[in-house]
């Protein structure tokens, strides 16, 4: 019965010892992300700022088209 406690306690000071090890932050730096480049309210071709949206263009797959009207507010 002492070995089983004395086995119960080890592997809970074990789990608790790698828990704290994973969870630090001090070597995580590259992990951080980066500072937008962008500033809310000015990407380009998003809202009322001029230019052309960046990226890939959005494509239906073959077979899926839009039904619905848009509604005029």
């Amino acid at each position: 019965m002492k070995q089983r406690k004395a086995f119960v306690l080890l592997t809970a000071a074990c789990f608790a010892a790698f828990t704290f090890i994973a969870c630090s932050k001090s070597d995580k730096k590259d992990d951080e992300p980066q500072t937008p480049t962008e500033q809310a309210g000015k990407i380009p071709g998003m809202g009322e700022a001029a230019g052309t949206p960046q990226g890939t263009a959005l494509v239906y797959p073959a077979g899926v088209t839009l039904s619905a009207t848009p509604s005029k507010a």
